[in-house]
């Protein structure tokens, strides 16, 4: 009886976590396919651990405060490089490419931790490396999801200094790219910032469906070419899938395109 309560606390407490706007008493006996009497009494457990609250107002419920303190709590607790070293190392291992992961600093994507492949010549994505967003694969993966109006915000001054005859250096082009990459679930770099080298890049989703970082699976010209290399997409999509479960992420924040 007592594992029977708590599995439909914890399927309420979800049902109010994950609804789109609010939910009234009412829609949450209609969702949660409880009697009245359940949900009644599993709302007032719930408000008085303050994990659910009830707006008076509007006579909905949301999260409460300490929902979202564990949730603060737990996210700020978790070392990211950490969490991603086996998934990259085995990403590496299984394509014998090069594998980082980079998360952005301005105008720019930032390598926090690399991983060479045996025939790698080495040095190029070194940790520390600033590269810019619209020329490498990884920071397409880190804005390819933001908000229109945080991206055109971010991106109404940027300058598209190009690097190599494949580099993308207006916006409209930037913007086009960065469609696929919400398609496809990567991004790519196709000699976009040196001439010799393929790359693509998956995000990794925070708890909120924020991209807080993403992994790039890299090599050159004398390795693979850019068909090769997509040939790994769904492995490179894997690791970061798991990577934002483990930190409680997977969904694309609402508001994105």
């Amino acid at each position: 009886m007592q594992v029977s309560m708590i599995s439909k606390a914890l399927s309420l407490l979800s049902l109010i976590g994950q609804a789109n706007q609010p939910l009234t008493f009412s829609e949450l006996v209609t969702q949660s396919d409880l009697s009245k009497s359940t949900v009644h009494r599993i709302l007032g457990i719930l408000m008085d651990e303050e994990m659910v609250q009830c707006h008076s107002r509007m006579k909905c419920y949301l999260l409460g405060q300490r929902a979202f303190d564990i949730l603060r709590q737990a996210y700020g607790g978790y070392d990211l490089q950490s969490l991603a070293v086996d998934g990259m190392m085995q990403l590496q291992k299984d394509t014998g490419h090069n594998t980082s992961i980079a998360v952005i600093d301005g105008d720019f994507a930032v390598v926090l931790r690399a991983f060479d492949a045996n025939k790698s010549f080495g040095g190029y994505n070194r940790p520390g490396l600033r590269e810019p967003l619209h020329v490498c694969a990884a920071g397409k993966a880190l804005v390819a999801h933001m908000p229109p109006p945080l991206f055109e915000a971010k991106f109404e001054n940027y300058e598209f200094l190009r690097r190599t005859p494949q580099t993308l250096t207006t916006l409209d082009g930037f913007r086009n790219d960065l469609a696929g990459v919400r398609r496809r679930g990567y991004a790519t770099c196709n000699r976009e910032e040196y001439e010799y080298v393929f790359g693509i890049a998956a995000p990794i989703f925070n708890f909120v469906g924020e991209v807080i970082a993403a992994v790039n699976l890299w090599n050159t010209v004398d390795e693979t070419d850019m068909s090769g290399l997509e040939e790994h997409a769904a492995k490179l999509t894997t690791v970061t899938q798991e990577i934002s479960r483990l930190i409680g992420g997977g969904a694309v924040l609402r508001g994105s395109w």
